[in-house]
């Protein structure tokens, strides 16, 4: 009898020790088919820094022009639809944005912004062109909820930054076409040149749209509202004389006649 207890004393001793040793060997080979499939890194500045998006401690929505591309977002209000808690809402030529259901209904001239637009680092007051702006970019980024600290006052429902894709040293080019309802035409296009090979290059973008108001004007002989008549452009260029130095020129204009 004392023989079957010391029995049953090993075998409960050494069961917890088997289990362990199956499931740290099923953890290593679960380890080694996940490093296949591993996301590839994102890097972002939503901390006024280079980070890993999945490091980096926001609720931050992040998208490349592929992205924009592969899911056919055409402008902003179609952006929306991917990034949660954010409205785009139009008033003519000016943008309404909402995080959260925190932002600013005013329009006016002196308005101030309750969602914070950023371009390359820049603020922008007036969400005028921005919809232009988001065509030939390295990334959108959209930050959720008050980001006062990094990004100032008109920033208590969140941020949107737009970086714009850099000029490289390959010759490239893209550009789209689109038509539709209201006679309207829309032309986007870029071109990156490399001027000296490895040291000087420049990248130029531009957009263009043309469209008739959807908005009846009762007054006789007046202009339809909500028209678009816009010219964006923006032109990029690269100095880079050393490994150790790079040097970035940047100018933009965006014209609404609409």
């Amino acid at each position: 009898m004392q023989k079957i207890e010391s029995t049953k004393f090993t075998l409960f001793t050494f069961l917890p020790l088997l289990m362990f040793c199956l499931c740290a060997q099923a953890q290593s080979s679960g380890g080694t088919v996940n490093d296949g499939n591993r996301l590839e890194e994102i890097r972002v500045t939503a901390e006024r820094r280079e980070t890993d998006l999945q490091e980096t401690p926001l609720a931050v929505t992040t998208f490349n022009q592929q992205a924009l591309d592969d899911l056919n977002i055409q402008d902003l209000s179609d952006f929306q639809s991917f990034v949660p808690s954010l409205i785009f809402s139009q008033d003519n030529s000016e943008f309404k944005v909402l995080i959260r259901g925190v932002g600013s209904d005013d329009v006016g001239t002196n308005s101030q912004p309750g969602v914070a637009l950023h371009l390359d680092g820049m603020f922008i007051g007036r969400a005028s062109g921005f919809n232009a702006a988001t065509y030939d970019i390295n990334r959108i980024e959209v930050l959720r909820g008050p980001q006062g600290t990094l990004y100032g006052r008109n920033s208590t429902g969140g941020a949107i930054n737009v970086i714009s894709q850099a000029p490289d040293y390959e010759l490239s080019s893209l550009g789209d076409v689109r038509f539709g309802s209201y006679d309207e035409v829309r032309f986007r296009g870029a071109l990156n040149v490399p001027l000296i090979e490895d040291k000087l290059a420049a990248r130029i973008t531009a957009v263009t749209e043309d469209r008739d108001g959807y908005e009846k004007n009762l007054y006789p002989g007046g202009a339809d509202g909500a028209d678009a008549d816009d010219t964006y452009w923006r032109a990029q260029l690269l100095f880079e004389p050393v490994d150790t130095l790079s040097v970035m020129f940047r100018a933009s204009q965006y014209e609404s006649r609409g």
